[in-house]
């Protein structure tokens, strides 16, 4: 291997096949890269005046392990009385539903974010994950709210 750790020996043998220490070197490569963090989905809404339902963030199904979700979501408009905003997220890990819900945010303020924060889920095979929001506004305007969760899977 070089400084740049690459083999030094030449790539092809005299018959064009791939030489055994590039072999090694490219299979590496490639098991290193099956295993980076990859980005699943990243969902992002805006101009939202009421509670969502359950949104799928794999499309129908991701594979088993271990996922990273990480959100975010803050009030836009106040409401002219009080708002509520809580968000909850669900998958299923040994055939079980399991979910995760923030605390409501109740501030109704445009200064802060509603909720931030992360989960490490382990989600079973061919199982969804979904995020919901659950929004309550009093009086005039209503309450808008953006969010944006991003679905990282971590490992097999």
């Amino acid at each position: 291997m070089n400084q740049a750790g690459l083999p030094k020996d030449r790539i092809a043998d005299s018959g064009g096949a791939l030489t055994q220490p590039w072999n090694l070197y490219l299979s590496d490569q490639a098991e290193q890269l099956l295993a980076a963090p990859s980005l699943v989905k990243l969902y992002q809404n805006t101009g939202l005046t009421s509670s969502l339902a359950a949104e799928d963030l794999a499309s129908g199904g991701v594979s088993q392990g271990v996922y990273m979700i990480a959100y975010e979501a803050r009030i836009t408009t106040a409401a002219g009385v009080s708002s509520s905003l809580q968000l909850s997220f669900s998958w299923t890990r040994n055939g079980q539903t399991i979910t995760q819900a923030t605390t409501a945010y109740t501030g109704n303020s445009t200064g802060t974010l509603a909720a931030t924060g992360s989960l490490m889920p382990f989600v079973d095979d061919s199982t969804p994950v979904t995020v919901a929001t659950t929004l309550s506004t009093s009086g005039s305007p209503a309450a808008v709210y953006e969010m944006a969760v991003a679905l990282i899977r971590v490992s097999a």
